[in-house]
C-alpha cells in the first residue's frame, strides 16, 4: 500500500509541476462549457411508439398524418412506427424512442358525437428544445387532422383532437448542457490522467526503473489512484466554474460519487491502451481528447443521442460511452433513474470497461518488456 501511496503522489506532483498538463486538462472542458450554450441542437427526425387501441377509420387516418407528415422541406417530421402497446412501453422505458402516442378505441364514433378527443402523449426527453420541437410538430399534425372534421361553416361544437402532455420538466437547454459537461469532465479528465501518467514514464525513460517493482498491481494501483485524485479536482472545478457562471448544480449531488467511479473505471482502459502504444504525452494526449469529445458529442453531449439518424444513430448505439451519459444526464438533471435502464447502462458500460482494463494490463506488460 505504501509503494501505492508513493507512485500516487509522484504522479501528481509531475502534473502540477507541468503547466501544459493541467491545460490540457482543463481547457477543452472549460471552452466547451462557457461555448456550447450559443448551439443548438437539431434533430430533424424524431422518433415515437404509436399504439392503437383499435382499427376505428379515423385512428388509421391519424396514425397516417403522423406518419407521413413532412416538413416545408421535405424531411418527416418523425419516425414513427405502430406498436402493440407492450412493445411500446418496452421501447420508451430503453430510450429507443422519444415520444409514446396512444390513439383511443372508437374515436370516429367519440368525433360524430361532438366529443373533444385526448389523445394522450408521453414525451421521454429532458432537453427543452427537444420537447417544444415535439410539441410544436404534434400541434401542426392535429391541425392538418382537425381541418377535416370541420362540418360545413356550422355550428356550436366543431368535434376537435386535442393532446394532453406528460413530460419531464421544461430544463433550459444550458442545464442539459451543464450536465453533460460535467459527464464530459469525468470521462476526459480520468483518461487524460492515465495518458500523461503511463506515456510520461516511457517519454522520459524512467519505466524501467518503475518495473523494478516487484508488482505491476503496484504500478497500476497508484496510477489509478492518481487518476481519481486528478479527476476529482478537475470535476470539481468544472462543476464550480458551472454553479457560478450558470447556476447549475445537479440534484442528489451525493450520487455524483457513485456515477464519478463508474465514469473513471469505465474510460481509464482505453486510454492506457492508447498511451502505452503512442508512448508520447502530446500526441497521445490529443487522441484521448479528440476521442473523448468526439464520443461525447456523438452520445448526447447536446443533444439525446435518440434524435440522432442515419450513420451518427448507429455509432451512438454501438459506442460504450452513450449508456453511460444516458444515465448520468437523466440522474443529474432528474435526481433519479430507472433501476432497469441503470441496470442495462451499467452492464454495457462495465463489461467494456473490464475488458479495456484486462487489455491494458496486457498491453502494459508486454511494451515495459520491449523497453
Amino acid at each position: 500500500m505504501r509503494k501505492i501511496l508513493s507512485l500516487m503522489i509522484v504522479d501528481l506532483k509531475m502534473w502540477f509541476r507541468q503547466p501544459k498538463l493541467l491545460i490540457m486538462s482543463v481547457a477543452p472542458l472549460l471552452i466547451i462549457s462557457i461555448f456550447a450554450g450559443f448551439f443548438l441542437a437539431k434533430a430533424e427526425i424524431l422518433p415515437v411508439a404509436i399504439v392503437m387501441e383499435d382499427n376505428d377509420p379515423e385512428a388509421i387516418r391519424l396514425k397516417d398524418y403522423l406518419i407521413n407528415l413532412k416538413s416545408g422541406s421535405g424531411v418527416t417530421w418523425f419516425d414513427a412506427e405502430e406498436d402493440g402497446n407492450a412493445t411500446a412501453q418496452e421501447k420508451f422505458e430503453n430510450g429507443e424512442v422519444l415520444g409514446l402516442i396512444t390513439i383511443p378505441s372508437d374515436l370516429t364514433k367519440r368525433l360524430n358525437s361532438d366529443e373533444s378527443v385526448e389523445i394522450p402523449i408521453i414525451i421521454n426527453n429532458i432537453n427543452d428544445d427537444v420537447t417544444k420541437n415535439f410539441i410544436q410538430r404534434m400541434q401542426n399534425a392535429f391541425n392538418y387532422f382537425n381541418e377535416g372534421l370541420e362540418v360545413n361553416d356550422t355550428v356550436y361544437n366543431i368535434p376537435r383532437v386535442n393532446f394532453i402532455t406528460d413530460t419531464s420538466p421544461d430544463l433550459p437547454l444550458i442545464k442539459y448542457i451543464c450536465a453533460s459537461i460535467l459527464g464530459l469532465a469525468m470521462l476526459l479528465s480520468a483518461s487524460l490522467a492515465i495518458t500523461f501518467s503511463i506515456a510520461r514514464e516511457f517519454e522520459d525513460d524512467t519505466i524501467k526503473e518503475l518495473v523494478m517493482t516487484p508488482k505491476l498491481i503496484n504500478i497500476l494501483g497508484g496510477k489509478l489512484l492518481s487518476v481519481m485524485v486528478q479527476t476529482i479536482i478537475v470535476t470539481a472545478f468544472i462543476l464550480s466554474e458551472e454553479w457560478v457562471i450558470f447556476g447549475y448544480l445537479p440534484q442528489n449531488i451525493l450520487m455524483q460519487l457513485a456515477y464519478f467511479l463508474w465514469g473513471v473505471l469505465f474510460s481509464v482502459g482505453l486510454a492506457a491502451i492508447i498511451a502505452a502504444r503512442i508512448k508520447q504525452i502530446l500526441p497521445a494526449g490529443i487522441l484521448i481528447m479528440v476521442i473523448n469529445i468526439a464520443s461525447w458529442w456523438v452520445s448526447g453531449g447536446l443533444a439525446p443521442s435518440e434524435a440522432w439518424t442515419g450513420l451518427l444513430r448507429t455509432i451512438a448505439d454501438y459506442w460504450p460511452g452513450t449508456y453511460f451519459y444516458q444515465v448520468y444526464i437523466h440522474a443529474s438533471l432528474l435526481g433519479s433513474v430507472s433501476s432497469d435502464l441503470i441496470v442495462r447502462n451499467l452492464t454495457i458500460t462495465g463489461l467494456f470497461g473490464t475488458a479495456m482494463l484486462a487489455a491494458a494490463y496486457l498491453v502494459f506488460a508486454k511494451e515495459v518488456k520491449e523497453v
